[in-house]
């Protein structure tokens, strides 16, 4: 267990009890988008990841990673980590703990940048898990056999993050 340097409110990813986040969450009330049954029925709880990088000096165009957070609903202190091999092992128990038949939407503004970064602690990623409306422009990204989905909230809501939570007001 590491300090928790953030507070009360935040919580580092080795020490989530998973099973204790998803206890008790349903299955969200969503009808299928077509005529066919939905495969999976998304958890009926709100769920963001975000990353901090850095530019690496003397490499023009690259970057670094230094920190990442998720969000799981309102009632639980926000995950954080420092690699994204931490962010891997999480989703990975989460992936372990989600009932079978459902599943958990994670979404990311810009997905295609933290899509970039994580793709390196998912090995073997193909094509069909990927949705792309054109290069490097990641709608969807299937992880843990559909059990995890990734969506662009940046891309779904066609708005900056700055104007998106404006209009919540």
């Amino acid at each position: 267990m590491r300090d928790n340097c953030h507070g009360p409110e935040w919580i580092y990813a080795d020490d989530v009890d998973v099973s204790a986040v998803l206890a008790d969450v349903p299955l969200a009330e969503w009808p299928a988008a077509g005529p066919r049954p939905r495969k999976r029925h998304p958890l009926d709880i709100l769920c963001a990841f975000d990353i901090e990088t850095s530019p690496v000096p003397g490499l023009e165009d690259q970057a670094a990673v230094y920190h990442w957070q998720m969000q799981l609903g309102f009632n639980f202190p926000t995950i954080y980590g420092r690699e994204l091999a931490e962010a891997r092992r999480l989703l990975d128990r989460l992936a372990d703990a989600i009932p079978n038949g459902a599943q958990l939407v994670i979404y990311a503004h810009n997905l295609y940048y933290e899509f970039a970064f994580m793709r390196g602690v998912y090995p073997g990623i193909s094509g069909k898990d990927v949705f792309a409306v054109k290069p490097r422009h990641v709608v969807r990204w299937d992880t843990y056999a559909g059990r995890i989905v990734w969506k662009c909230s940046y891309i779904l809501c066609n708005m900056g993050l700055n104007l998106f939570t404006h209009s919540l007001n």
